[in-house]
């Protein structure tokens, strides 16, 4: 009678998770397949840099090569042999899997199925993430990896200590840096926490996760060193950080005359334009290429001496622009193209969508900063005992956030934009928070 009993229960629990399953694959499907059929894929100045490092790597000839740009997305380009169309598909399933293992991760830490497919589809239906899937950028491949990164990291922090799993994590954590260099202060942050959680072997892992996550980053640091004598992820460095000294480059020293007053010059141009000056080096790299006789990497590097100059001499001006770069940083952008949208009526019922759908992504992003600052104050001050409860959701802030503070230090730009490949966490970190509450409110409505 028992096995009867628990059979019957297995089967409908099995047929409820299958469900949900279902549910998340169907609206996967209806919704890309309608994208498929009236959109079209959507390119911008920086396709082109991972283009032609896609097409370097191809023909193995580096004779061009500036080091601007990283390989982990070129070769997912190469993957799909140049084909933008079957990029944007490769996209879409990554996209499926991102949100599948948000639902894997709000279902292990809740044990409710609803409010993990709450979770994978408010990531799936997101209109922003749904876009980027046919953007030739490194969003979706960088929140595919970041999700993985997160699963793999949970599964070893509960004791899943096998070599192949912890050298998949310090695989995935190489390649998301190598895909996105804003997450390279993972490399040294997950086996921080790996030792500060773990129960059993914590330094062995940890020392494993780091040296299977440096190596490949190191190697590729390397390789730049040899090809242009730079030992760095990415060259892009001075010109990110011209982002912010550029609001006060007037202060620069006559050391640096000609490039100041050149980049002055378009500044002034760029303000009047667009009211900003973020990304004036873009506007001005031509002429300060011609005038200097410097290269790419060598320029780069002359605004990154600069910059680190006008910091140190003005680091209240810095700092503002820092505050400035991580406010907007949260602010979810949408980067859709709907002129070309072949549906002028599926136009309109999209932006009409979108107003919904902004005000509540921005209140979670509000909501998970509350509880990314509760969760650190309850780590720190709560017995060892209590923070195993609270190490998931920990570790899930301490990512974005750090991530959102390494992107606003180098940068003042595009920066809402570097947030999209965070959004599916953000998602999946406030529903458990969300689930916690309920869990705990429940028995004081029973009485």
């Amino acid at each position: 009678m028992f096995a009867k009993k628990f059979k019957l229960n297995l089967d409908s629990e099995s047929r409820h998770e299958a469900f949900m399953v279902f549910v998340l694959f169907a609206s996967w499907v209806i919704s890309r397949t309608v994208l498929l059929i009236f959109y079209a894929p959507t390119v911008n100045p920086d396709t082109g840099t991972y283009q032609l490092l896609a097409d370097q790597i191809a023909q193995f000839d580096f004779s061009h090569y500036n080091g601007q740009r990283t390989p982990g997305y070129p070769l997912l380009i190469l993957l799909s042999r140049n084909n933008y169309f079957i990029l944007w598909i490769i996209q879409s399933f990554m996209a499926l899997g991102t949100s599948s293992l948000v639902y894997w991760l709000v279902r292990t830490q809740t044990t409710n199925r609803l409010s993990a497919l709450s979770a994978s589809l408010l990531s799936l239906m997101a209109l922003n993430l749904l876009f980027f899937e046919a953007a030739i950028f490194t969003e979706i491949a960088s929140a595919s990896l970041l999700a993985l990164t997160c699963c793999l990291s949970v599964r070893i922090l509960n004791r899943d200590t096998g070599i192949g799993s912890v050298l998949a994590l310090g695989g995935g954590i190489a390649l998301l840096t190598l895909t996105r260099p804003q997450y390279v202060f993972m490399i040294l942050w997950l086996p921080l926490v790996i030792v500060f959680f773990a129960r059993q072997r914590r330094w062995a892992v940890a020392l494993i996760v780091f040296a299977s996550a440096s190596l490949p980053v190191t190697g590729w640091m390397a390789f730049n060193k040899k090809e242009l004598g730079s030992f760095t992820i990415t060259t892009l460095l001075g010109y990110n950080l011209s982002n912010h000294t550029g609001a006060f480059m007037e202060y620069a020293p006559d050391d640096y005359a000609e490039i100041r007053d050149i980049y002055l010059k378009y500044r002034k141009q760029k303000l009047e334009e667009t009211g900003s000056h973020h990304m004036t080096i873009f506007w001005a790299r031509k002429e300060l290429l011609e005038k200097t006789g410097m290269s790419e990497v060598e320029l780069s590097k002359q605004f990154q001496r600069l910059s680190i100059q006008l910091i140190k001499e003005h680091p209240v001006l810095y700092l503002r622009g820092v505050v400035n770069s991580w406010i907007s940083f949260w602010t979810v952008p949408n980067y859709w193209e709907l002129d070309k949208l072949k549906s002028r009526h599926l136009s309109e019922a999209l932006q009409w969508a979108w107003k919904i759908q902004q005000p509540v992504y921005r209140l979670f992003n509000a909501l998970f900063i509350l509880i990314s600052a509760w969760l650190i104050w309850q780590v720190i001050w709560h017995p060892a005992s209590k923070r195993d409860q609270l190490m998931v959701p920990f570790i899930f802030s301490s990512i974005v956030i750090g991530c959102s503070v390494v992107q606003a230090l180098a940068e003042y730009g595009d920066n809402s934009r570097y947030f999209i490949p965070n959004q599916p966490l953000v998602i999946a970190t406030v529903i458990i928070a969300i689930a916690d509450l309920a869990r705990r409110w429940r028995p004081v409505r029973i009485k």
